[in-house]
């Protein structure tokens, strides 16, 4: 189910998600990750679309290490261990 745009946009869902980073306070939780303002702005971008018939948006969340062949143009080419 889609995210509900009069429960969460996803700048909210976005600034929920940073905070509860910034709380846990863990270097160790990420190789690689957004700068917030790239995460917000991309979060601003998907509010001001609508969901469009996209299920999970707004929704935020982290790709695995070791998939980040499949997105190179997004991802860093770091891995936490080589294959």
């Amino acid at each position: 189910m889609p995210m509900e745009a009069d429960r969460m946009t996803p700048l909210a869902a976005a600034e929920a998600a940073l905070a509860a980073d910034r709380a846990y306070a863990d270097p160790a939780l990420w190789i690689t990750r957004m700068p917030d303002a790239a995460v917000l702005e991309r979060a601003r971008v998907l509010t001001g679309e609508g969901p469009r018939d996209r299920p999970l948006w707004g929704v935020p969340f982290a790709v695995k290490d070791n998939l980040r062949d499949f997105a190179p143009k997004i991802l860093s080419p770091q891995s936490a261990c080589e294959a």
